[in-house]
């Protein structure tokens, strides 16, 4: 309930035009109070004075006196619930007096034909009769006097000026000073800025033809609207002003696109490769493109660098012997440093053999990381085709462990006359092992002096490197020659496995001496001379790891690894390298992922620690033949060797030092 002083206040802050929730706030009420004794009020009026509005023709004669009121003096007055209206006029037949509504007449010279201003008003009293005390409530009317005429007349302005709005927003005339700026924007506006004010231009439309929707087609749904507070309101963006939106705003919107700030925004639409609505800005500036012509035309090639695009360009005029035609005056420069570079390097033949790559082999090959044009097409004379990052490094491992690494195809002659794929080669990592284990089992005597294998060895025409002694010796020990021979390298001699021959295992003691300041400690380790792998003893940082107290983890897994070599476990100690490269790896790149390490960790720590390309490669071998090992995979073509896990102990014990340090 609310005091009769409230609800005077109430009703005096109405006809000022205060919504509900604004009177509800000046006195400290709900919205729901205010809008209660509101509606209470209509509902009193009408209950207390129904109207009933029947059309009439006003018949003056005899001695019947017609008074004038206003609408609201008309409405007090009123007794009757039957109400006449003769065209705009609304009177009340009551003893010898017709109490009438005095109303302006309309205006013009054909003022009898021309339908009444208010004429809407006198068709639906019956409806309004409720509201009028709110319409006076509404308006302060002349002088400060309530008048419903003045309530009419506020409701037509705000239709006239919500279609205004709507709909002649952009009929003003344009000065001619605003001609100069819109042809001068015109000639200067960005390609990108140009769509975003396309789109505003059509978001603007839309709710310029949603608010033409909104407004009810009759001034009697309008007045309704108007007395419940629900008159719609004209969209910001009706009055959108496309100069003054191109000045500033576009750039705010450009950026919040893009999801960077107004600086970088604008920084970036002044580089020209911006002009192009098809190039995105995190594209481009990944790619390290120097221009919108090298960038367009990287990604048509398909690559999504420049650098292994330019790298592209050049390997395929090496191969091809000529550049690549897309734009000759476009990628001039660009095939001047190819021909610089190809200079530098030894000549490659271009018609090497029937398998001379096309176009799209060369790009295929570009793309999963080749760099070498000799690299492709030793490839492709081995019959290794670029399926997988994989295919290179195999491709890599083949061509190294032959010693062919960076030759002449011209050396692959021996490849070609003689079967590689022969099966007596296939169980071997290069042709000239083969070979050898070949002589060997075919031989009629079981005895052999080292010396004159390692002779015999290096003379074989079959791809492989040249041994010495002791390489050769460690070959013989390895699979899968321990099954065919027993190889010693202080006797000298190689016999080969039979019934009269017998392995045994010698085990000796060797005392080594580890200076520590002063003092002189001796320790006896026990070692097998014909199991052992190779001596640990020249890898100085992981001895001192396996000594020293700290990083517990890390000595816990090295000391696994150094017991795979003693006992002569190749494959074991392959799956033990990688777990101490992963645990060293983990805490130089402060990494706490476990599991199995992907090539995104040996590419971090090669660029952490600048490892040679060599020694990249040899990280990589060292992941995949691991992997194949836990797989179980049959067929392999990578396995595990003696000399590639003394590469790899190498890398392990450069990294131990920069973990310690």
């Amino acid at each position: 309930m609310v005091t009769d002083d409230e609800l005077a206040k109430i009703m005096k802050l109405r006809g000022q035009g205060l919504t509900h929730q604004e009177i509800a706030d000046r006195l400290d009420l709900t919205r729901q109070t205010v809008a209660y004794q509101l509606s209470k009020r209509k509902e009193n009026a009408s209950i207390e004075k129904p109207v009933r509005v029947i059309d009439s023709t006003l018949q003056n004669s005899g001695n019947i006196a017609i008074l004038n009121l206003s609408i609201e003096q008309f409405e007090e007055l009123r007794e009757n619930e039957i109400i006449y209206a003769d065209g705009s006029v609304l009177f009340e037949m009551r003893g010898n007096c017709i109490h009438s509504c005095g109303w302006p007449g309309p205006k013009g010279k054909n003022r009898h034909n021309q339908r009444h201003t208010y004429q809407w008003f006198i068709e639906n009293y019956a409806t309004l009769v409720p509201y009028i005390p709110v319409m006076l409530e509404q308006c302060g009317g002349e002088r400060g006097q309530p008048s419903v005429n003045t309530w009419i007349g506020i409701l037509n302005n705000r239709i006239s000026q919500y279609k205004q709005h709507v709909i002649n927003t952009n009929t003003n005339q344009i000065t001619r000073h605003h001609n100069q700026i819109r042809k001068r924007y015109n000639q200067t506006r960005h390609p990108q800025l140009e769509a975003l004010l396309l789109e505003k231009r059509r978001i603007v439309n839309q709710m310029r033809t949603a608010a033409k929707k909104q407004l009810p087609g009759s001034v009697f749904e309008c007045a309704i609207l108007l007395l419940n507070d629900k008159f719609p309101t004209p969209p910001k963006e009706v009055n959108f002003d496309e100069l003054r939106y191109m000045q500033n705003q576009v750039y705010i919107d450009y950026a919040e696109k893009l999801g960077i700030d107004e600086a970088q925004a604008r920084e970036w639409l002044k580089n020209p490769a911006s002009q192009e609505l098809n190039i995105s800005r995190d594209e481009f500036l990944q790619s390290g493109a120097s221009n919108k012509n090298e960038f367009l035309q990287m990604m048509k090639e398909g690559f999504s660098n420049v650098k292994q695009y330019r790298n592209y360009l050049v390997i395929y005029q090496e191969i091809m012997g000529m550049p690549l035609q897309n734009d000759k005056n476009r990628f001039a420069a660009t095939y001047s440093n190819a021909k610089k570079r190809s200079h530098n390097r030894r000549s490659v033949p271009t018609n090497f053999s029937q398998n001379t790559p096309d176009e799209r082999k060369i790009k295929s090959y570009v793309q999963y990381g080749w760099d070498k044009s000799w690299d492709i097409k030793n490839a492709i004379s081995l019959g290794i085709q670029p399926e997988s990052e994989e295919s290179y490094y195999e491709m890599k491992d083949k061509i190294k462990s032959w010693g062919l690494e960076g030759t002449e195809l011209s050396d692959f002659k021996w490849l070609k006359e003689n079967d590689i794929e022969n099966p007596k080669y296939k169980r071997f990592d290069a042709p000239r092992h083969g070979a050898l284990f070949h002589i060997i089992d075919k031989s009629n005597s079981n005895r052999f002096l080292l010396d004159s294998l390692v002779e015999q060895y290096n003379a074989f025409d079959e791809p492989g490197i040249d041994l010495n002694k002791s390489e050769l010796c460690s070959l013989l020990t390895s699979s899968p020659f321990d099954s065919l021979v027993v190889a010693t390298l202080e006797s000298g001699l190689v016999e080969k496995l039979g019934e009269n021959v017998q392995v045994r295992e010698v085990i000796r003691e060797r005392e080594v001496e580890v200076i520590k300041e002063v003092e002189v400690i001796k320790e006896v380790e026990q070692l097998s001379s014909q199991k052992a792998l190779f001596d640990l003893g020249p890898y100085l940082e992981f001895s001192r790891l396996l000594e020293g107290e700290g990083f517990p983890e890390i000595r816990e897994a090295a000391s696994m690894l150094k017991n795979a070599i003693i006992r002569g476990e190749l494959k074991t100690s392959y799956k033990e390298a990688w777990s101490v490269f992963g645990a060293i790896g983990r805490t130089l790149v402060h990494s706490e992922n476990g599991g199995d390490f992907q090539k995104d960790l040996i590419e971090r720590i090669v660029g952490q620690y600048n490892l040679t390309n060599q020694e990249k490669d040899d990280l990589h071998k060292l992941r995949m033949i691991r992997n194949d090992i836990d797989k179980v995979k049959e067929g392999s073509k990578l396995r595990p060797t003696r000399n590639h896990l003394k590469n790899c102990m190498v890398i392990i014990d450069k990294l131990i030092c920069e973990m310690m340090a």
